[in-house]
């Protein structure tokens, strides 16, 4: 059977290969935005704490310079998880 997609050795050509492919990028992406999107919430010292990790593996974590490891990422869940359901403070 003849695929226009995959040729020869049934191989994926290199047009989309990324589609196919590792998505460990795009993964770490995710994880770099949402670890973002908490420390603006919440402050980095807060959530480094919530974590349990230094300021300066959260600073990895955010800038691809280290990956966080998954069970970390269900523990984000949880901090924001209960951060959204902290009852707000009078102002």
């Amino acid at each position: 059977m003849h695929n226009k997609f995959f040729r020869g050795s049934g191989n994926p050509p290199q047009a989309i290969a990324p589609l196919v492919g590792d998505h460990s990028r795009v993964a770490q992406t995710t994880k770099q935005l949402l670890l973002r999107k908490a420390a603006g919430l919440m402050g980095k010292n807060e959530l480094a704490t919530r974590l349990s990790v230094s300021e300066a593996m959260l600073d990895k974590w955010m800038g691809g310079g280290a990956t966080m490891p998954d069970r970390q990422l269900i523990k984000l869940a949880g901090v924001l998880d209960t951060w959204g359901k902290a009852p707000t403070k009078p102002q």
